[in-house]
């Protein structure tokens, strides 16, 4: 259900793991190129494991099977999303996955023709607190403008760094309301005992607001800029050709 409208850049999945297994059965004839893929902490997209430090998640994972064949070797990147774009800006990141009406990455990124994935935004509300205007929510993040329209409703927002914060801030009842995209929500309610995931379920009034696809964005400062737009381009055309597909991507991705 989570990709249901969002894998269509990942049709060819299966060609690329095939690649991807022929090419390490064999000697390189060069060692691969190392590109940062920096994501803002998006579960289950990407995450910080709060013990090792280490950043991880499936977009990580999908990227890298995407881009094995053209001879890339991914190294992920977690941070704040102002951190992120201005390391799109410097080209210390070469990609990130986002939405094309962000303003922090207007003019500094290529995005890619098919999207990654799309997103369904919704407002969280607690049922006994339904009459408090405090959201939680990520600190940096517009949600296409959803910000600003509540705001002008009288709401007040309290900035987290992730999304894991401010699912956690609302469901312990430090603010009102939610701000959050579906997949997050989700994410952080499977990692709970099902007696407190119920719980939480019975009193969440939830209300859907708008969906956005997400897409790669490609830093036009990055050394690898014009090589990663052309790999996308042949994933992108290989993506169409095979929509027959899907339904094998989404049980990899899926099982």
């Amino acid at each position: 259900m989570l990709f249901r409208f969002t894998l269509i850049l990942l049709l060819s999945l299966n060609t690329y793991i095939v690649l991807s297994a022929q090419l390490a059965a064999k000697p390189a004839d060069n060692d691969p190129t190392t590109i940062v893929l920096g994501l803002t902490g998006f579960a289950p997209y990407s995450t910080i494991d709060e013990e090792t430090g280490q950043c991880f998640g499936s977009g990580f994972d999908i990227t890298q099977t995407l881009l094995l064949s053209d001879n890339f070797k991914v190294k992920p990147f977690c941070a704040a999303p102002a951190r992120v774009y201005r390391s799109i800006e410097e080209g210390k990141i070469d990609l990130t996955v986002n939405i094309k009406s962000t303003n922090a990455l207007k003019d500094k990124v290529s995005f890619t023709k098919i999207p990654f994935d799309k997103l369904k935004l919704n407002l969280y509300s607690k049922n006994e607190q339904s009459s408090s205007k405090t959201v939680a929510s990520i600190r940096g993040y517009d949600y296409e403008g959803q910000r600003r329209k509540m705001e002008e409703q009288g709401y007040k927002f309290v900035d987290v760094p992730n999304a894991d914060n401010a699912t956690n801030l609302f469901l312990n009842g430090r603010t009102s309301h939610l701000l959050s995209y579906e997949n997050p929500y989700i994410h952080f309610l499977n990692q709970l005992d099902s007696e407190t995931r119920t719980s939480y379920e019975q009193i969440v009034q939830i209300e859907y607001l708008t969906s956005v696809p997400t897409h790669y964005a490609i830093s036009k400062s990055s050394p690898h800029h014009d090589s990663l737009v052309a790999a996308f381009n042949r994933i992108d055309e290989k993506a169409l050709a095979d929509q027959h597909f899907i339904s094998q991507v989404i049980a990899i991705i899926h099982p």
